[in-house]
């Protein structure tokens, strides 16, 4: 698949050459001939940088692929779970969910949102609270988001009143 942001920078880095060197020698013609020219540049440039990976890409685009982080990495199955949970498809949520904590088990978003599939979907209250638990030992900034919502679930649940 081509990568359309490095497509339009190579599209409109070369276009405008050729469509006034398509102009000044054949009209119309020469233009619509700059035009199908530059796609088909581009779409070899963007192919051949992929290719040949990051050192290209950063000499012509002035970019280069950053390492991503292993929570980065998990984002996407993160995101799948709460589309599950969201569902209501309990089940895959937590498949989903457990498979990004045996990659990384101190997550704290995906230990929230095994709390909150285990308290949805199961009703299992007590195992919730262990996951919130988890999560405010994890993240122990008490004005950290993650940590308020965290929080205010295990006192909800608890009955008791939240110091934080």
């Amino acid at each position: 698949m081509v990568n359309l942001g490095y497509f339009f920078r190579a599209f409109f880095w070369s276009f405008p050459f050729l469509a006034l060197l398509g102009l000044l020698i054949a009209g119309v013609t020469g233009l619509i001939v700059a035009a199908i020219v530059s796609i088909i540049a581009s779409t070899i440039t963007v192919c051949i940088s992929d290719r040949l990976g990051g050192a290209v890409s950063k000499t012509l685009f002035g970019m280069h692929k950053r390492e991503w982080s292993l929570r980065e990495q998990l984002s996407g199955a993160l995101n799948q779970a709460m589309l599950h949970k969201s569902q209501k498809r309990y089940d895959q949520a937590l498949r989903t969910v457990n498979g990004v904590l045996d990659k990384d088990p101190d997550f704290p978003d995906a230990l929230f949102l095994k709390a909150q599939i285990l308290l949805e979907g199961f009703g299992n209250t007590e195992a919730a609270k262990g996951y919130l638990k988890k999560v405010m030992e994890a993240v122990p900034n008490n004005r950290a988001a993650i940590h308020r919502s965290a929080s205010r679930l295990y006192h909800e649940l608890t009955g008791t009143e939240a110091n934080d």
